[in-house]
C-alpha cells in the first residue's frame, strides 16, 4: 500500500537501496505522501525468543529513530513491528519499542515519535508500559506527553508529520501514541 500511495519512484529508489538487513533500516525520499521520507525498517521474525530477535528489534527501533535526526527529521511513527505476520508477541515487542524510543528521547528532545496501533488491545499494552516505565504518576504529569493521536488514511491533522515509517500509510484503523519529551 504504501508503494501504492507514494507512486513508482519509490519503489525505484528502494530497487537502488541493496536489500535491508534485519534489526536495520534505510530511508528514501517520502514522493508523493504526505511525509519528507520513508524509513523502511526491518524488524525480525520471531522465531523463539531465544534467537536474538530482542537485539534485532531493538536495533531497528535504534537505527529509524537516529535515521529520522540524522535528517532532520521532528517526528516518526512507528507501528508495533514484527508484532504482525512476523509473530513478535505483542507485551514483548512493546517494552522493546518504548525502551528504545525513551532512550533516544533523552537525548534528542526535537523529536516526536506517534506509535501507531492497530487496536484497543495494542494501545492498552503500549500504555501500560509507557506507565510502568515512566513511574506511577499519570502520564498527562510525566515527562512525556502520551496521548490519543486521531490517525488514519493520510494522517489528517498530522501535518508537521516529516517522516514516515513504512507500512502504515494505509491503516484500516489505528490508534496512536505520542511521545515527545519536555
Amino acid at each position: 500500500a504504501i508503494h501504492r500511495a507514494a507512486g513508482p519512484e519509490l519503489l525505484a529508489e528502494c530497487r537502488k537501496l541493496g536489500g535491508c538487513p534485519t534489526g536495520s533500516g534505510r530511508i528514501t525520499k517520502g514522493y508523493r505522501l504526505p511525509a519528507g521520507y520513508v524509513i523502511h525498517a526491518v524488524g525480525p521474525v520471531y522465531r523463539d525468543g531465544e534467537s536474538g530477535e530482542a537485539a534485532k528489534l531493538a536495533s531497528c527501533y535504534r537505527t529509524a529513530l537516529q535515521l529520522a535526526a540524522d535528517n532532520g527529521g521532528r517526528s516518526v511513527a512507528f507501528p508495533a513491528i514484527s508484532c504482525g505476520a512476523y509473530g513478535y508477541p505483542l507485551e514483548e515487542a512493546a517494552g522493546i519499542a518504548i525502551a528504545e524510543t525513551l532512550e533516544f528521547l533523552q537525548s534528542h528532545h526535537a523529536q516526536r515519535v506517534v506509535f501507531v496501533l492497530f487496536d484497543e488491545q495494542a494501545y492498552r499494552v503500549y500504555e501500560r508500559i509507557l506507565r510502568e516505565h515512566d513511574g506511577p504518576r499519570p502520564v498527562k504529569e510525566s515527562p512525556i506527553d502520551a496521548q490519543v493521536v486521531p490517525s488514519g488514511p493520510g494522517f489528517e491533522g498530522e501535518n508537521n508529520l516529516r517522516l514516515f515509517l513504512g507500512l502504515l500509510y494505509y491503516a484500516p484503523r489505528t490508534i496512536s501514541i505520542s511521545l515527545t519529551m519536555s
